[in-house]
């Protein structure tokens, strides 16, 4: 007699993956690299849409509404993919890209909160698809089948939003900037080759490479200068090859130097802070090798980890650590040599942080040629967002008065215009900072937000300001023909209005003012 049991994983396994150990940065990540994947595999037809396509992909971690939202202008998930997405231990039919092990989007969502919903678009539907997932409620319940609400949108659109409400732990603050450095270091590739474009928080990310040292060696400083920098090929004791480069910084960066491992364009270990510094290379954490020598290397022959964030390395990290040493220290160019013989001088164009065992002077810890190679630059502020000085007034007068401007041209980048508007309710000056937006990815019509007011704009004595999002790619917008300048004046003023009002009601006490915008936003696609 035989019997069988069943070794479905279940629904149950949802709460499990509250307690992964992930750290922020990577668990956004899987997002970024399934909208990476998605525009990778689909890259012909993308970029068939519009001249000026790019993939854009924005991460809000918003702090008063305790939500994070990510969207994207990739693909989008069509019927058939949700519904393999969407399904416990079901893998990718090619998982030769980003998305490989078929859980990142699901374990990283209830990781991060217990309610989350996937809503998206793919290329070529007229409808987009929103599901819901309750943690609690299905692992209580045992529910096995969700409902995939069907709503209208616009044809053509394409898109994927994810949002995580009641995140337990939201990122704010200095961890915010962190999260940027980490994700500027993780896809430092595809921002190089301006693949992709990463927004968070409203910042674009920027990498920018460390300078590397340009010296004659330490043992002969008469000889001409040398760039200490070579290039990395060598095949393991498996098969798995390795490329790259290594290098030595021309300023010591005790925080940022090690290597970046890469696997399939992307760091699963050593990103930002957090470099590779394995003590067969890099001794100990006072030695100079340990503040000066950096690099890249590609491993797409071994594995990552479920989280990726780290090498699966078994027993071949022994074998791949000697290998790496004769490399970068082959006659030559013997980086190791010279990162612990020389001693930068300022007239030399770089310092030293202070000798072994000594504390890094202040402002020491960048590379040379200003800025951290993780952090991403300009600010906060977006094209076309100019701010209004503090105390100025914003064009126009009265009641929401404002610039007429000209009609926003709705395009697949995701591109905005900006409008102003002012208005005196209760004693209160009001500056309303209205976005435009053509990005098919905010689906809501309406939506406040922070990140629509710019980085400069400071209010004025008795002045508070407001940041609106309208979207010009709504269903609603585009069937009423309502981007045309007369008819879009009235409707800002309406989107202003209600944002406004439900503003000055949620201070007031009303604590179901939010819902009025939830409708709004759901029957003007429904009615």
């Amino acid at each position: 007699m035989k019997e069988t049991i069943g070794i479905s994983p279940g629904v149950g396994i949802l709460s499990v993956f509250r307690y992964i150990k992930y750290k922020s940065w990577y668990a956004l990540a899987e997002y970024v690299d399934n909208a990476i994947d998605s525009y990778q595999k689909n890259r012909a037809l993308l970029e068939a849409t519009s001249p000026d396509y790019q993939l854009r992909i924005e991460l809000e971690l918003n702090q008063e509404g305790n939500f994070i939202r990510i969207s994207d202008n990739a693909f989008g998930i069509s019927s058939t993919d949700l519904q393999r997405a969407l399904r416990m231990a079901v893998r990718p039919p090619d998982r030769t890209g980003l998305s490989e092990h078929g859980m990142g989007m699901k374990a990283a969502s209830c990781w991060f909160c217990p309610k989350w919903s996937v809503e998206t678009q793919a290329l070529g539907d007229s409808v987009k698809r929103k599901v819901t997932f309750d943690v609690e409620r299905i692992v209580s319940e045992g529910v096995e089948t969700l409902e995939v609400e069907v709503l209208p949108s616009v044809p053509k659109a394409h898109f994927t939003n994810i949002l995580l409400q009641g995140v337990y732990s939201l990122p704010t603050g200095r961890a915010v900037g962190k999260i940027r450095d980490h994700l500027t270091s993780i896809y430092r590739a595809f921002l190089r080759d301006k693949q992709v474009e990463i927004i968070v928080n409203g910042q674009a990310l920027k990498y920018k490479a460390p300078t590397t040292l340009t010296a004659p060696p330490y043992s002969d400083k008469s000889a001409p200068p040398i760039l200490w920098r070579k290039e990395v090929d060598f095949v393991c004791a498996g098969g798995q090859r390795v490329t790259g480069f290594a290098a030595i910084f021309a300023t010591a960066s005790t925080k940022e130097a090690g290597f970046a491992l890469f696997r399939r364009g992307r760091v699963v270990e050593g990103s930002f802070d957090e470099g590779y510094r394995p003590a067969k290379i890099f001794v100990n954490t006072n030695s100079y090798y340990y503040q000066r020598i950096f690099g890249e290397l590609h491993i797409d022959d071994f594995t990552a980890s479920f989280t990726k964030d780290g090498i699966q390395w078994e027993d071949t990290e022994e074998d791949f650590l000697a290998r790496l040493k004769e490399a970068i220290k082959a006659p030559g160019l013997d980086l190791l040599k010279q990162a612990n013989g020389m001693r930068v001088r300022e007239a030399a164009g770089g310092k030293d942080n202070d000798p072994p065992g000594g504390a890094p002077p202040p402002g020491g810890a960048g590379p040379a040629g200003g800025g951290s190679p993780g952090t991403s630059s300009g600010g906060n502020a977006q094209p076309g967002k100019g701010g209004t000085p503090a105390g100025g007034q914003p064009p126009g007068g009265g009641l929401f008065g404002g610039p007429s401007g000209n009609k926003p041209k709705p395009n697949e980048t995701g591109k905005t215009n900006t409008r102003v508007l002012s208005a005196m309710l209760n004693g209160v000056s009001w500056r309303v900072y209205i976005e435009l937006s053509s990005n098919p990815a905010h689906t809501d019509w309406l939506c406040i937000s922070k990140l629509c007011i710019p980085a400069d704009a400071q209010p004025g004595p008795n002045e508070r300001l407001l940041g609106v999002r309208v979207s010009m790619a709504h269903p609603f917008t585009q069937q009423y023909d309502l981007l045309n300048n007369e008819r879009l004046e009235p409707l800002l003023r309406l989107g202003a209005a209600i944002a406004l009002a439900k503003t000055v009601a949620s201070e007031g006490g009303a604590h179901s003012s939010g819902l009025l915008m939830d409708y709004i936003n759901e029957l003007l696609i429904k009615l």
